[in-house]
């Protein structure tokens, strides 16, 4: 009768722990696809006024604002981001503490996660990088404002430079 009921809650541990790595491993690759999409919308969008062809110069005014709209991208995915990664974190301790109990000993350190840690490194890191270009993209444009009021506009140096520089 007694073996019935260890039996039983031993199944119940193998479900759980079972259902637990399965929430681990899709939240795990939830924070990757947020990660590269993220990466993928930010970097497109920083590098579109670079980007030369009849189109984007038709929208110039707009494309000025790519990569400001790249920043907030970045901005709030890393807030959707830490989001994600906190239930990782939770489901993670949820995991080890399962594996704690299985094996009757601590096989893992009590110190933060190295992925979290990164993640949250690289979402900084992109949102920095993003906002540097935009600010250079910003120093390029008024540079260039500076060389069309210099020189004449029917002259052949403004047009040389023009040239060399976009």
């Amino acid at each position: 009768m007694n073996n019935q009921k260890d039996i039983d809650q031993q199944l119940k541990n193998n479900e759980l722990a079972t259902l637990t790595w399965e929430e681990y491993k899709y939240r795990h690759e939830l924070c990757w696809n947020l990660i590269f999409k993220i990466t993928l919308i930010t970097a497109t969008l920083s590098i579109i006024p670079y980007l030369k062809n009849s189109i984007i110069e038709k929208a110039e005014p707009l494309v000025f604002f790519t990569p400001l709209i790249g920043i907030a991208v970045a901005i709030f995915g890393k807030l959707r981001l830490l989001r994600e990664l906190k239930i990782l974190d939770d489901i993670r301790k949820a995991y080890r503490d399962i594996q704690t109990a299985r094996f009757e000993k601590n096989i893992h350190t009590d110190e933060p996660s190295a992925f979290t840690c990164h993640a949250k490194i690289f979402m900084n890191s992109l949102i920095l990088l993003a906002t540097a270009n935009f600010i250079i993209m910003l120093f390029v444009i008024l540079e260039i404002q500076k060389l069309i009021t210099i020189t004449s506009p029917n002259s052949g140096l403004t047009q040389w430079r023009l040239q060399n520089m976009c």
